[in-house]
């Protein structure tokens, strides 16, 4: 379990890991939307929810290797690839 930060809620495993599959789908509907602002309320509902019940945040990276796509967290999956974030 995580430790709770102010004004957050303690989840049991389970929960925790429901909370994160319906967070991965909102962010997923996010961009899907066809007018950026809604993609953004999305977005910034998502990131409320994930800090109100101690969700990690994990940037992720699309890398394309022939025919395949590969998501991985920024700086690789053991954080020991260079992060190469273009800002």
């Amino acid at each position: 379990m995580t430790e709770p930060q102010d004004n957050s809620y303690v989840l049991d495993d389970e929960t925790q890991k429901l909370i994160e599959i319906a967070l991965n789908c909102m962010v997923t509907l996010a961009d899907a939307q066809m007018l950026e602002q809604a993609r953004e309320d999305l977005l910034v509902c998502a990131d409320e929810l994930a800090r109100v019940f101690n969700i990690p945040h994990v940037d992720v990276v699309e890398s394309h290797h022939e025919n395949e796509i590969i998501y991985k967290p920024r700086g690789g999956v053991f954080g020991d690839e260079p992060d190469t974030a273009q800002e």
